[in-house]
């Protein structure tokens, strides 16, 4: 992954991800563990940072923050219409 160069997966690449995952049978716990184990590749995010920033967005991808749906990966027809990868992006079908 992108962020095991020492640097974290930008929004659009969690974005895509995140349901990803979750529909890939990832739990709500064990998604939890894995990103934030991911995202501490970043000398910038520290355990207290991703809990801060990030565990809400992984959260609400499983339905158990904000409207209480989980959410769906996206198509790659969908996928295509993302902004282009700029430099430091991984992102797209």
């Amino acid at each position: 992954l992108h962020q095991r160069s020492g640097r974290r997966l930008k929004f659009l690449g969690r974005l895509q991800l995140r349901p990803f995952l979750r529909e890939a049978g990832l739990n709500v716990r064990s998604a939890l563990e894995w990103w934030q184990k991911e995202m501490c590749y970043d000398p910038a995010v520290t355990p207290a940072v991703f809990r801060r920033t990030y565990m809400y967005q992984v959260e609400h991808a499983h339905g158990g923050r904000g409207h209480g749906r989980g959410a769906f990966a996206f198509a790659c027809t969908k996928t295509i219409g993302f902004t282009p990868p700029a430099a430091g992006q991984v992102h797209g079908c």
